[in-house]
């Protein structure tokens, strides 16, 4: 973490439970991709907050051109079009599910393991997976939450589990009013079996299953990486990451993205030049490479 600093502004999402992201039915009998709750605060109280078990959280950090700090395999640096990267710390077993991505990936754990899922993208994959255009709600921590979990007093008894609203995007986090990156198949709902209840759920909200027979006949690539370990996922390929570490330990991982092609990358760098966004006017900048992220440009990666 020295690369950063304790007192680095950083955006924390958390969740109630272990999922980044989630298919799930609302109150109101909607399928939705529900995502986490987030929180402006430092890199510091990111990591005291996480160690404490106050809750399931996740630090993502944009760091633009990370090709110094991770170097490329020979093949990336040939035949593929960098854009960017992104670090992730977060808990042990912090899952982000079934999705795909537009952009190719190169996987490098820093610390811990990640166990990782892979499924090529087919038509007949597809039918499987039912990926959808659902709409997106946005988890909010209620203000005495937030303000409980910006202090230092926050222990595990402390969970917020209850303390959230929703908000239907387009929402301040979100410009996007729903995604279809995300495979339905394995929506959550409502769990009639006792015997399949998910136990990894803070606060003894046991009422949520997750069914993954439509596994079962896909053919299917895993593997667990470990530091040191490179793992490429071509865009467009299904995947479902995992953290595993030890006791209060955390996960770290960077990913770096690479454009689908040459025509793509002169595309987008002109309209990011155009735009002034946030990655073009940090891209050559190291002291400012680990600033806050603009969250909108990362959520049209999804």
């Amino acid at each position: 973490m020295q690369w950063w600093g304790n007192e680095t502004r950083v955006l924390v999402s958390y969740s109630p439970d272990r999922w980044f992201f989630r298919p799930e039915v609302n109150k109101d009998g909607d399928l939705v991709l529900r995502e986490v709750a987030f929180l402006n605060t430092t890199l510091g109280q990111f990591i005291r907050l996480a160690q404490s078990g106050c809750c399931w959280a996740v630090n993502q950090l944009e760091i633009g051109d990370a090709r110094e700090f991770s170097p490329l395999p020979l093949f990336a640096q040939e035949h593929l079009w960098y854009d960017s990267a992104t670090i992730w710390i977060n808990q042990n077993r912090k899952v982000t599910p079934w999705h795909m991505d537009a952009y190719h990936g190169i996987f490098s754990p820093l610390m811990g393991t990640k166990d990782v899922i892979l499924v090529q993208d087919t038509p007949k994959h597809r039918e499987a997976l039912q990926p959808l255009k659902i709409p997106i709600e946005q988890l909010v921590l209620t203000e005495s939450a937030e303000q409980l979990c910006l202090s230092s007093n926050f222990t595990s008894r402390d969970h917020p589990a209850h303390n959230y609203t929703r908000e239907r995007c387009p929402c301040p986090r979100k410009n996007l009013d729903a995604l279809e990156s995300f495979a339905t198949a394995n929506a959550f709902r409502p769990c009639m079996d006792t015997t399949h209840e998910d136990d990894s759920i803070f606060g003894g909200e046991k009422t949520l299953c997750n069914d993954e027979s439509f596994l079962e006949h896909l053919p299917k690539i895993r593997c667990t990486l470990s530091p040191g370990d490179v793992l490429f996922v071509p865009a467009g390929w299904w995947h479902q990451v995992e953290s595993l570490v030890n006791d209060s330990s955390l996960s770290a991982m960077i990913s770096q993205w690479f454009f689908r092609s040459q025509a793509i990358a002169q595309q987008m760098n002109a309209e990011r030049t155009k735009q002034g966004s946030f990655l073009h006017q940090q891209r050559n900048s190291k002291k400012n490479a680990f600033s806050v992220y603009n969250f909108d440009f990362l959520s049209s990666r999804m």
